[in-house]
């Protein structure tokens, strides 16, 4: 079992207006674990590069703007992928 719990999963769908079937708690488990681990991971080396041992919110959103920079860019190759 992941660290994030059934409840914390389930309400994220709810607020989203949406039920969450007993099938999608583990993949939607494993997905936002997989997510925060890799903002974490983002994070540190952020903090590494400034020479500290404590993630500050400044290295969190590093972290985040790099994560959404991939996004965009797997975004722009599947759109290449569709073209010709």
């Amino acid at each position: 079992m992941g660290k994030i719990n059934t409840s914390t999963i389930k309400s994220f769908v709810i607020e989203s207006g949406f039920r969450c079937a007993k099938d999608a708690i583990e993949p939607l488990r494993e997905s936002i674990e997989k997510y925060a681990m890799s903002v974490v991971e983002k994070a540190k080396e952020a903090a590494k590069e400034a020479k500290r041992k404590t993630i500050m919110g400044e290295d969190i959103a590093k972290a985040l703007e790099s994560e959404n920079d991939e996004d965009e860019d797997e975004d722009l190759d599947d759109d290449s992928d569709n073209e010709g």
